[in-house]
């Protein structure tokens, strides 16, 4: 049986420039569940940060989605919005968010699961005497 699936990338195990690079400014549209995640969030109301448009020249990607076809068809961002806070977006290519969360500046996802991401091409070990010359 073959099964197509999407490809996943995390910008701390292996993220090449041209599926990384910013979309620039993006239309943005919140799911109800965005909407009630951003209201609810532990580090208080963060409704005020779902603008409708948003620079992801300013964000930080941290995740990238490409469905079967190797078009980018989700994209995890981190904006800062706060000295000490950054609103976390999950939005489709088309500017659908589906969800959103705060987090702060310092955290940096020590509990990352490498394994569910494309890993970095292997390198092929280079023969001694090509090493040498």
């Amino acid at each position: 049986m073959f099964t197509v699936t999407t490809k996943l990338y995390h910008k701390d195990v292996y993220a090449p420039d041209v599926i990384f690079r910013s979309p620039g400014v993006v239309r943005l549209r919140y799911s109800r569940h965005a909407e009630d995640a951003a209201f609810d969030d532990r580090y208080g109301d963060l409704t005020c940060y779902l603008t409708p448009y948003m620079d992801f020249d300013t964000a930080e990607i941290v995740e990238v989605e490409l469905d079967v076809e190797g078009q980018i068809c989700k994209r995890v961002a981190r904006f800062q919005v706060e000295e000490d806070l950054v609103l976390v977006v999950v939005a489709s290519a088309d500017g659908f968010v589906r969800t959103v969360w705060g987090n702060l500046v310092t955290d940096r996802h020590k509990t990352l699961d490498r394994r569910k991401y494309v890993q970095p091409p292997r390198r092929p070990a280079l023969c001694p005497v090509m090493a040498a010359a």
